[in-house]
């Protein structure tokens, strides 16, 4: 038998007649069955907050204690995670749409609805504020085994930072690698080596504290947020027995795995007083760890100059090939998912190095950023890729659009249009045929400066795309402010669609909420055919992955467009 959906609900309303009218509506619905809780101010409904599980709220904007969008922002900070909808006797849509961007799913007008509509904006509130968690979840959590991602990681230890230093304590970040990883990937299969990750995960977590914060980086790579310390010896019992607890045997899937680790410890304030000081330091600490024999536990020292001797070196190698031109651009087609056909490309820097051959951007682009040369190269990759672009055009081949990825320096340079708007002239390049990729982490900083620069590109016909899509901010918010065209979801979501159903149900809500918003969507990282035939089934515009291709050179995505041109 059908049994109805329960759902407590707390109306703010201090007008009587309003409040009865709503527990009426709420009797109405057979789908659902509405428990009403009644607050006739602010005060009380932070009472019932503390008391009751509600799932959603219903809003009155004028109340004894309270008036307008500040009734949303002290809603929002008593129960950041409970959906608010408003109840208003105010018919004005712009302030409908101030209290949407204040943080309320939805806005509803007394007297123009009836109950089956408040019924619905109650349920569709409470999917969308799960969906928005879901995401936020996604953003800042590692999929694979729960823990805090990188983003995180770097947040709490800011913080964790931020309270040393006002409390006059020791914290310590340790970096954590476990040995000899991938021969067990390649033996046993990624998804052993999964599940030895997931398990590794739960035991560091079990040899801390709660206030501590326990990070997975990527690949094997963790790292762990020490907090209130009182000496190193504290430190060194900690990476003891993480040492100790890891060396006892994994069984995965019927495989009794040994496995050690590798942990390099930097102690603040003693060895940095920043994120990225006490980050590199703890990082170079670990290596030292590997290079000293691996199972152990190695605390920083000033004498561990090897790695950015090596790191100085490649960047003076770096300066010189700024200026003997050693980059080359390779170019990742897109493609429309209905017909398979080449929809555009996306321009991908390299190094061509002359003793060590091809070199990727993760090497050398940080390198880039930090000595200041980011913004040269990246006019010269916008010019190359305008450039080429417009001799494909120019030779009649299905080009589609060219994407390129901007770098924060480069976008918040001055007279940044100005650059793009002589580079489109020089080359003879459309504008409505240039595509800029920009990440999460960028569109929330400087953001007045950020949506000038924007809104004047777009103003030329330039298309904006948000790449990488769920490993930065994963927010929804600012695309109510930038004038969004593209998304890309991160290969993170993509890997494991298929396979495992959290991840399909993330990928396929990310796809149905950007095209609501009128956003065209891609698939970053396919690589093979269950993948895509899953994004198929979710409509997805276009994908982009080595299950059609890897980054190729010039020549090479001028054969495929070139036989695309001559099948039709």
């Amino acid at each position: 038998m059908f049994r109805k959906k329960s759902i407590n609900i707390l109306l703010i309303e201090d007008n009587p007649g309003d409040a009865r009218l709503v527990e009426v509506m709420l009797t109405q619905p057979e789908e659902s069955s509405f428990q009403l809780h009644i607050a006739d101010s602010l005060s009380v409904a932070f009472e019932k907050i503390n008391n009751y599980d509600f799932q959603v709220v219903l809003l009155d904007m004028n109340l004894p204690d309270g008036e307008g969008i500040e009734n949303i922002d002290a809603l929002r900070i008593a129960a950041p995670n409970l959906p608010i909808v408003v109840l208003s006797g105010r018919r004005d849509e712009l302030f409908a749409l101030e209290a949407v961007k204040a943080g309320a799913q939805d806005y509803l007008v007394k007297g123009q609805i009836d109950e089956w509509q408040l019924s619905r904006a109650l349920n569709y509130a409470i999917e969308r504020k799960q969906l928005q968690n879901n995401i936020v979840y996604m953003a800042h959590h590692d999929q694979l085994t729960g823990l805090a991602n990188r983003s995180m990681f770097l947040t709490r230890l800011e913080h964790a930072m931020h309270n040393a230093a006002r409390r006059d304590e020791y914290l310590a970040v340790l970096y954590l690698d476990i040995d000899h990883f991938k021969p067990i990937n390649d033996a046993l299969g990624h998804g052993v080596g999964d599940c030895l990750l997931v398990e590794v995960a739960k035991r560091l977590e079990s040899f801390v504290r709660e206030i501590d914060t326990v990070a997975r980086l990527g690949g094997d790579e963790f790292a762990i947020v020490l907090e209130g310390i009182n000496s190193t010896q504290d430190v060194a019992t900690v990476s003891k027995k993480i040492i100790s607890g890891l060396a006892d045997p994994f069984i995965i899937a019927e495989n009794n795995l040994h496995i050690s680790s590798s942990i390099g410890v930097a102690i603040y304030p003693q060895h940095g007083k920043d994120i990225p000081t006490m980050v590199n330091n703890a990082d170079a600490a670990m290596y030292k760890a590997k290079r000293s024999g691996r199972n152990r536990y190695v605390i920083y020292k000033e004498n561990f100059a090897n790695q950015a001797k090596e790191k100085l070196n490649l960047n003076n190698e770096l300066r010189q090939a700024v200026y003997d031109e050693q980059f080359v651009l390779h170019y990742q087609p897109k493609f429309d998912v209905a017909s398979e056909t080449i929809t555009g490309s996306e321009a991908l820097l390299r190094w061509q190095h002359p003793q060590h051959g091809l070199i990727y951007p993760t090497k050398f682009i940080p390198l880039l950023e930090k000595n200041g040369m980011i913004s040269t190269v990246g006019k010269w990759v916008l010019k190359s890729a305008c450039a080429q672009h417009a001799k494909w055009q120019k030779d009649g081949l299905p080009v589609g659009k060219i994407a390129v990825n901007l770098s924060g320096q480069q976008l918040l340079q001055r007279n940044f249009n100005n650059v793009v708007n002589d580079i489109l002239d020089e080359t003879g390049l459309n504008p409505n045929m240039l595509e800029v990729e920009l990440t999460e982490s960028l569109l929330i900083q400087n953001t007045k400066l950020t949506m000038s620069i924007l809104e004047s590109l777009k103003s030329t016909g330039v298309s904006i795309a948000i790449d990488d899509f769920g490993t930065g901010y994963s927010s929804f918010d600012y695309l109510k402010h930038y004038l969004v065209d593209t998304l890309k979801i991160d290969r993170s979501f993509i890997m494991d669609v298929a396979l495992k159903p959290r991840e399909a149900a993330i990928t396929s809500a990310i796809i149905k909420l950007a095209q609501d918003l009128g956003i065209h969507v891609i698939a970053e990282g396919v690589e093979n055919l269950a993948q895509l035939n899953y994004l198929k089934a979710q409509n997805i515009d276009e994908i982009q992955g080595y299950y059609f291709s890897p980054p190729v050179n010039a020549d090479a995505i001028s054969n495929m467009m070139f036989a695309q041109k001559n099948a039709a």
